[in-house]
């Protein structure tokens, strides 16, 4: 379990939290609703990856394409 993460929402502030393992659980922590993507440390990531110490997460929207 990751002790010291960054996460921010796209356009939203940057939060440090502590004692999450995934990013579906830091999303979680944010009370965020709805389809979110994940990078981490600026690589797409699943949501159920595995987060370490210092690692700097990042939510946006999921946006689905097409005409």
């Amino acid at each position: 379990m990751a002790k010291n993460v960054a996460v921010q929402v796209i356009g939203g502030a940057r939060e440090f939290l502590d004692n999450v393992c995934s990013p579906e659980a830091a999303a979680q922590r944010l009370g965020l609703d709805g389809t979110y993507t994940a990078t981490v440390n600026g690589e797409a990531a699943k949501m159920d990856s595995t987060l370490q110490d210092d690692d700097y997460v990042t939510f946006s929207r999921a946006v689905k394409g097409g005409i």
